[in-house]
């Protein structure tokens, strides 16, 4: 299996200091790296409190658009048995699953996976079960409900039933999601010297780690789209703080911690990043952000709260004072912080 490190290796990643163009065989685009247990205790967390079902939907939209869009024309023609096949590649190529058999009968679909992503740490989960169901969605064209679900650490097995009724396909369109998307060349601190200067490191199992926590790739439109939905923000904060208080150097200053977060922010691909300090607020500017594929509005909610929880670690009394979003006309994201 490929992962994220034998990506850079192969220069298969492009990073530049505003992003990282994932040119992995389908189609180049932007994508982001993120801590992988934020993103996994953040989806424990909405299983724990009952948005199992909201946590499905978003990641049913995420896949469905995401594999829609940024699959090309020609490669959707292959027909579905061959796309398949280049899907499962993808997603062992993204470390999503250590392996994958899917087999079609009739209108039923059934997938086994093992060694796969977030059900590996937390066990039984929507986020999987709403993921696979949007990739089904988007090679079909026909809506797919899950009919069973039996998840284990180790290994997994879906079916799902295809209905009659064609999925609803709109998006921002391809042309304004690359437009959106440019990134700037420039800066010297980039993924690939973080890891020759040892800010990041490569694990015996091919995965890129921060301070030997787990980092993963994903295409964001998915944070955008949990932005929208607006789930248990006040909870990722906490999610945030306990993450990066483990892992921050607790006799580092104040303006060492904030330009950690000022690199880490660039490494991973969220754009070129300026910090600015005062004795009661911390305003922190991101020009070029990544956008993403919905048609609603892009939202950047989330990321603020997992900012606010690394602030957390400078002083608990910080509170998310403004978010100025970016758009088409202007493509800086603005975050203000004040105690």
């Amino acid at each position: 299996m490929m992962r994220l490190s034998e990506s850079l290796r192969r220069n298969i990643m492009e990073v530049t200091i505003s992003g990282i163009l994932n040119k992995f065989k389908i189609r180049s685009r932007r994508s982001v790296l993120f801590f992988e247990d934020i993103l996994v205790n953040y989806i424990k967390c909405c299983e724990k409190h009952g948005f199992s079902k909201e946590l499905e939907s978003v990641t049913r939209h995420w896949a469905t658009l995401a594999f829609w869009l940024l699959t090309p024309n020609y490669v959707k023609n292959f027909g579905s048995t061959l796309l398949v096949e280049i899907t499962k590649k993808i997603w062992k190529n993204l470390g999503l699953i250590k392996d994958a058999t899917v087999i079609r009968r009739d209108n039923i679909l059934s997938i086994k996976t093992n060694n796969e992503f977030i059900t590996r740490t937390i066990g039984k989960n929507s986020f999987m079960v709403g993921f696979y169901m949007g990739c089904i969605n988007a090679i079909y064209k026909k809506e797919a409900k899950p009919i069973k679900v039996l998840q284990t650490k180790n290994s997994c097995d879906y079916e799902y039933e295809l209905g009659d009724k064609l999925v609803n396909l709109k998006n921002l369109g391809r042309k304004d999601y690359y437009k959106l998307n440019y990134l700037l060349e420039g800066g010297k601190l980039t993924l690939k010297s973080a890891v020759k200067n040892k800010i990041f490191s490569l694990g015996r199992d091919n995965s890129l780690y921060f301070r030997e926590r787990r980092i993963l790739i994903i295409e964001n439109t998915l944070f955008h789209l949990i932005g929208n939905e607006n789930l248990l923000f006040e909870k990722t904060q906490d999610i945030s703080y306990n993450f990066f208080k483990q892992v921050i150097e607790k006799h580092s200053t104040d303006n060492e911690k904030l330009n950690l977060l000022k690199n880490l922010l660039q490494i991973m691909g969220w754009g070129i990043v300026t910090i600015l300090s005062y004795k009661n607020k911390i305003i922190i500017k991101v020009k070029n952000p990544p956008f993403g594929l919905q048609l609603e509005g892009d939202n950047w909610n989330f990321l603020a709260n997992v900012v606010l929880g690394y602030l957390h670690v400078l002083n608990k009394g910080f509170k998310i004072e403004n978010i100025n979003n970016a758009n088409s006309t202007n493509k800086n994201l603005l975050l203000t912080y004040s105690i």
